[in-house]
């Protein structure tokens, strides 16, 4: 399993920030603003080491 960490979506993210503005491709910062949203979504879904979603409790 592919685990991402939260700093290399942030790195991505300061990156396509800076491509966007400097070619002037607002497409761009969209395109990956819906990829961050699409992993922060698998987190809410995503078990943890003990069966459960994580963050629930029990």
């Amino acid at each position: 399993m592919l685990v991402h960490l939260p700093h290399d979506h942030s790195a991505s993210y300061q990156g396509s920030a800076m491509l966007s503005n400097a070619l002037g491709q607002p497409e761009l910062m969209a395109r990956q603003a819906r990829r961050l949203k699409r992993w922060i979504d698998t987190l809410a879904t995503s078990t943890g080491p003990t069966g459960r979603h994580i963050g629930e409790k029990g």
